[in-house]
């Protein structure tokens, strides 16, 4: 479910200077990828995303780290996961 190409494809959705937050489980672009996905109750941490329905995806380091660095824009994630 949480793959390059996912978050990627999502990414470039999102307004390209807005600022995110990284260190809220439940605010994270990868939380908020999966909240799009229909889930209401998500936590992401550094290997695993688990969500409301008791189910947990892997999340890729390559994923993990380039929404960790900076600048935390979405604009500024897409670059890095895209090159």
């Amino acid at each position: 479910m949480i793959t390059k190409e996912a978050m990627v494809a999502w990414l470039k959705e999102q307004p390209s200077e807005e600022y995110y937050e990284f260190t809220d489980p439940s605010k994270c672009p990868i939380a908020q990828f999966l909240k799009s996905k229909g889930f209401e109750w998500v936590s992401v941490g550094p290997e695993l995303a688990n969500v409301d329905n008791g189910k947990e995806f892997k999340v890729p380091s390559e994923v993990n780290a380039t929404m960790c660095d900076r600048p935390r824009t979405y604009g500024a994630a897409l670059k890095r996961l895209t090159s």
